[in-house]
């Protein structure tokens, strides 16, 4: 029996023919296809690795300023905007990618710089911008400096806006507590930041990159550079980290993925063809063997040159390949060259094999080259700060424990010995068991950032001008104190020391020369202080010094008279003589004071009654002083109340002349009645006005007092007289001070032969612009001026003749003994005949006899007023004196 013969229908061989030729043509196909785009991928990488350097680098190397800015904001958190604007125009200069800084105060107006009304300032509050209302929340609330994706400015284009929370310690309070002030904003110019990033609206050649924020304080997703899309499709994304947010930045070729092998489709469908003909060969073969063997050789030469033309194909995608491969070279020296420009390096540490790789910026940062550095991580410990590297082993020995992100800042010593500070940050990658097996991450050299925070530290804590600890730093240094006093039962000693009349040295020698003077004076200062003491310079002439673990107070007194004694040498400025003295208060803790303002209070009212007493000494805070200083401060609330409540009154006080004994004028003289004192006279009320700032008002009421009494006068038929005023320096210095007497005047319908002035003596020795442009106009005016109390300060008759002066008043302490003393008597007739020289007119002042009055007289003297004549009397008098001595 024979076997059967199975024989296959001739389209199966065919179908199996092609088959197996489509598959190999699918299989080289996929091979083919994941090898371009493993490269294509990787190039992508790369590049995209370049722009993201740049992006962080552009970014992090400018927010230092916000940290400089909270540093400033935290030591002067009263600054005004003036102040705000003059200190952030010096932080910014030279900083094009920052469009402003702002700051937003929680309990008032906002200041930024440049000014609001230049046009590339966000004109508008934080918290109205929709965008941004969760980063204004998030920055206070978790005390971390935010930045926000960019919001519009018009046509100005886009910024980034970073936010820093201030938080000011409480006074008194524990350190950990803080009180929230408000918000710190940069804005970063998106286009310059882009720009230098790569990006700028131009994107990288034959990519398609876009932006976008993961998390942080913008919803999650939100894309604001380039397309949307694309983060739906397969892009590379490289995470991009600066502030208190991570970002996306992903890309894709600009045509896509799909697409990526060169005429992909033109050889795939000759793959179909060389199936479809390979099967249909193999069916003519399968039913005609024999005729179409030839056809069948036919078609395999057919199939070599298909062959052959793949191979073709493979070679030219091999060379395009090498190409790429220059290109990713390429991309790798970019990716270098803007880590030097951001001065950022990269490194890897496989942590099993201890191989360390640095890139060519991180040699470059440690001073090191390649040749002399061993590659491992012992090496680079080496190169650590000594005081730093148990810090640093400690965090990476954390992050290889945990598997997290760290982030540090720490000091390298360079092989010459110089020192830098970087900021270093890695992340660890695990094995498939979970165990740290890789550790990569960039370091940056941020030592000019650095110098540039201690520099903005020291503006904060130390005066500019001395280089001595200033107000807030004494503070600090006050409450240390306190704190060890109170833990070791020792006595803390604060001196107050107060230059004796320096305006003197300002008015004579200039502010540039008492500069020079309080530098000396410091620095003097300094050499008899321990080392544990502070001395610090609150401002002006004012000097504080703290004394730490007193055992006896009377040591205290001992420092305060070495002070003083130091003092008392002359002082050489621009080669003159100069010598100066002080006054100096003490308090002591615990005793006058349990916190740092009362202690400092009560060691400035021990100043001022040094001062009282005679300057150039030293007192103790006592409870008296306090009750004093009370009192004084009653008195200025009292004072700024009285003129509302119109407890202000005029006396006046007729001047006589010397040869007809008729009245020439009145002086109105102020009085306050005061509602617990009583009458007070000017000497008693006049001296606070100035120090307190209210001169200028309570003067301007006087003169409009004199000016309507005397109008009330003359309506009554009295003949008229001219009414002699004092005028504050403060007022005469005023832009507006002759303008205020011609208005006055013309209000009340007085001449202004009805009306002089009286001015101290000393504003003769002030070379003020002002006070000489206000004398010549009240000159123009026919308002004559007189000086008061000549001869008690620097007189020099060299500055009469340059200023509009018509009259001296001399002062009364050389009238009292005028007919008995000599000296007196030759101090006043020389002031009558050079006052005469000048073509002045001369009052004597304090005329109380008739001795005085015939002295005066045969002197030459051409008037004078005292009690002889008559006492201050209010308005209601003055008619019966000018019906008694008569009008000249």
């Amino acid at each position: 029996m024979s076997r059967p013969t199975f024989r296959f229908p001739p389209y199966v061989p065919s179908l199996l023919t092609s088959g197996a030729i489509a598959l190999l043509v699918l299989l080289f196909d996929h091979i083919l296809q994941e090898r371009y785009r493993t490269q294509e991928r990787a190039d992508v990488l790369h590049r995209l690795s370049v722009v993201r350097a740049r992006l962080e680098g552009e970014i992090n190397s400018r927010l230092y300023i916000a940290r400089g800015l909270k540093s400033y904001v935290v030591t002067h958190p009263n600054l005004t905007s003036s102040e705000f604007r003059r200190f952030a125009r010096n932080l910014i200069a030279g900083q094009t990618a920052i469009r402003g800084v702002r700051l937003l105060p929680e309990s008032r107006g906002d200041s930024a710089s440049p000014a609001a009304q230049e046009q590339w300032i966000l004109g508008q509050r934080n918290s109205v911008v929709p965008l941004h209302h969760s980063a204004a929340q998030r920055a206070p609330d978790n005390h971390e400096l935010v930045v926000s994706a960019p919001a519009g400015l018009g046509a100005d284009g886009d910024v980034f806006v970073a936010r820093v929370p201030i938080y000011l310690r409480a006074a008194g309070a524990a350190s950990a507590v803080r009180s929230y002030w408000g918000t710190a904003i940069i804005l970063l110019d998106a286009r310059v930041i882009l720009a230098e990033a790569g990006l700028n609206h131009v994107p990288p050649r034959d990519l398609r990159v876009a932006l976008r924020r993961i998390s942080g304080t913008a919803d999650p997703g939100t894309v604001f550079y380039g397309d949307p899309t694309l983060f739906v499709a397969d892009p590379v994304v490289l995470p991009v980290t600066f502030a208190s947010g991570t970002w996306e930045l992903a890309a894709e070729p600009a045509d896509g993925w799909a697409a990526l092998v060169p005429n992909r489709e033109l050889w795939r469908a000759g793959g179909v063809l060389l199936a479809l003909l390979a099967g249909a060969l193999t069916w003519l073969w399968a039913r005609y063997p024999v005729r179409l063997r030839n056809e069948v050789e036919r078609a395999t030469g057919e199939l070599r040159a298909a062959q052959d033309q793949l191979e073709s194909k493979v070679a030219e995608r091999t060379s395009e390949l090498v190409s790429a491969n220059a290109a990713l070279r390429e991309s790798e020296t970019r990716l270098a060259e803007a880590q030097q420009i951001a001065r950022i390096g990269n490194w890897e540490w496989n942590v099993r094999s201890n191989d360390l790789y640095w890139s060519d910026e991180v040699f470059a940062i440690f001073g090191l080259d390649r040749s002399t550095f061993d590659g491992s991580y012992d090496g680079y410990r080496s190169r650590i700060h000594p005081e730093d590297r148990e810090r640093v082993e400690q965090a990476v020995m954390n992050a290889l424990r945990t598997g997290r992100f760290y982030e540090i800042e720490h000091r390298i010593v360079l092989p010459d010995g110089g020192v830098r500070t970087i900021h270093q940050r890695a992340r660890v990658d695990a094995d498939e068991n979970g165990d740290a097996a890789r550790m990569a991450g960039t370091m940056q050299d941020i030592t000019e950032r650095k110098h540039t925070e201690i520099q903005l530290e020291r503006m904060a804590y130390h005066d500019s001008l001395t280089g001595l600890p200033n107000r807030h730093l004494l503070r600090d240094r006050l409450r240390h104190a306190m704190d060890n006093s109170r833990r070791g039962r020792h006595r803390v000693a604060l001196l107050f020391l107060d230059l004796d009349r320096f305006k003197n040295v300002n008015d004579s020698l200039g502010h540039d020369a008492g500069d020079r003077l309080l530098v000396q004076v410091a620095q003097r200062l300094s050499k008899h202080k321990r080392e544990e003491d502070t001395l610090a310079r609150l401002g002006g002439d004012e000097f504080t010094m703290v004394i730490e673990a007193l055992d006896d107070p009377d040591h205290a007194r001992l420092v305060a008279i070495k002070l003083r004694d130091a003092l008392a040498e002359r002082f050489l400025v621009d080669g003159l003589e100069v010598f100066v003295s002080a006054s100096i208060g003490i308090s002591m803790y615990p005793g006058d004071g349990e916190d740092v303002d009362s202690l400092m209070k009560h060691a400035d009212t021990a100043m001022y009654r040094a001062k009282e007493l005679g300057r150039d000494g030293h007192q103790f805070f006592s409870a008296e002083m306090s009750e004093r200083a009370d009192e004084r401060l009653r008195m200025e609330t009292s004072l700024f109340r009285a003129q509302q409540r119109e407890e202000l009154d005029l006396y006046y006080q007729p001047v006589i002349d010397l040869a007809s004994g008729h009245i020439v004028a009145f002086e109105a003289l102020a009085r306050w009645r005061h509602p617990a004192y009583g009458m007070l006279g000017p000497r008693d009320f006049i001296p606070l006005a100035e120090e307190t700032g209210l001169a200028v008002a309570i003067g301007h009421h006087i003169l409009r007092m004199a000016c309507g009494q005397s109008r009330r006068w003359r309506l009554e038929s009295c003949p008229p007289v001219r009414l002699l005023v004092n005028v504050s320096p403060r007022q005469l210095a005023g832009d507006t001070f002759a303008a205020d007497v011609e208005l006055l005047l013309r209000e009340s319908g007085l001449g202004p032969e009805s009306l002089g002035l009286e001015i101290t003596e000393h504003l003769l020795l002030e070379d003020d612009q002002r006070v000489n442009a206000a004398l010549q106009k009240l000159h123009d005016m026919r308002v004559s001026v007189a000086i008061d109390d000549f001869g008690t300060g620097h007189s020099a008759f060299s500055y009469l003749k340059r200023l509009a002066i018509s009259t001296l008043k001399i002062d009364r302490s050389f009238i009292t003994d005028v007919a008995i003393d000599a000296s007196d008597a030759a101090i006043v007739e020389a002031i009558i005949i050079m006052g005469h020289k000048l073509g002045l007119n001369i009052i004597a002042e304090g005329v109380e006899t008739a001795s005085q009055a015939e002295f005066l007289r045969a002197a030459g003297c051409d008037a004078a007023q005292g009690w002889l004549y008559s006492r201050a009397v209010p308005a209601a008098q003055v008619p019966a004196l000018l019906q008694r001595y008569g009008v000249l």
